[in-house]
């Protein structure tokens, strides 16, 4: 191999380099983008996820006063028939 053949060899190497690095930071540029994204996302859904958990605690309890209601009125209706 000649000294020609040898420092095209290295320029090409050289430019390779150049365009690894530059693609380095490209993708560090938007890995960070992607993490602030991602951050914002998870913030909204656990907020989201809040409020179902709170909609669904209203619910339940709703439903055991209604549960319970509904026993109590069963018995009263109950104890009214056999007394009679």
């Amino acid at each position: 191999m000649d000294q020609n053949d040898q420092t095209k060899r290295f320029l090409e190497t050289a430019d390779r380099v150049e365009n690894l690095e530059e693609r380095v930071r490209e993708i560090e540029i938007e890995m960070a983008q992607h993490d602030a994204q991602c951050e914002e996302r998870w913030k909204t859904t656990f907020n989201r996820l809040i409020g179902i958990e709170d909609a669904m605690k209203q619910m339940e309890s709703r439903l055991l006063v209604g549960a319970g209601s509904m026993i109590l009125f069963l018995a009263g209706v109950i104890v009214t028939l056999l007394m009679k």
